[in-house]
């Protein structure tokens, strides 16, 4: 169901393109449902994510494209850790954050803390009217009592 949904948004000469290993195969658990593997480039990510019908197909989709794998993290932070020894460190700084903020209009990190802090409590009220009108449109598009919305339906 959710190959037949990708393919009836991406053309089958496109999704040729896109994926990883050959484009429908049974798995172990859905012998006879053909599924799609497709790489988490942000432009396919975005278009299904503003196209799919399938509320859980977006989930998954997003939750996809937004994780990083489990055995990328150890070099992740080794090259976090790198970044801060050779670009903060060795220059002076406290931090690579201070560093890159130094000749730029924030000034620091703690300037840019201050001002997201002072946007957030800004617009707290407005986010919450926004997100309470995502909500009532979920529940009338797909029914059912649902007590959220995931960051996954708010991107589409």
């Amino acid at each position: 169901e959710n190959a037949d949904e990708i393919e009836r948004i991406v053309p089958p000469s496109v999704l040729g393109k896109l994926v990883r290993h050959p484009a429908l195969h049974r798995t172990a658990t859905h012998p006879a449902a053909p599924s799609v593997t497709l790489s988490t480039d942000p432009l396919l990510t975005n278009t299904l994510l503003a196209h799919v019908h399938s509320p859980s197909l977006r989930r998954e989709i997003y939750l996809e494209s937004h994780t990083s794998l489990p055995e990328n993290l150890p070099v992740l932070d080794s090259l976090v850790k790198l970044r801060h020894v050779h670009s903060a460190d060795l220059l002076g700084y406290p931090s690579y954050a201070h560093r890159v903020l130094t000749d730029r209009m924030a000034g620091s990190p703690e300037n840019v803390r201050g001002f997201l802090n002072r946007m957030e409590e800004r617009c707290r009220g407005v986010y919450r009217m926004e997100m309470e009108t995502v909500l009532n449109a979920k529940r009338y598009v797909e029914g059912g009592g649902f007590a959220g919305v995931s960051m996954g339906e708010i991107v589409k």
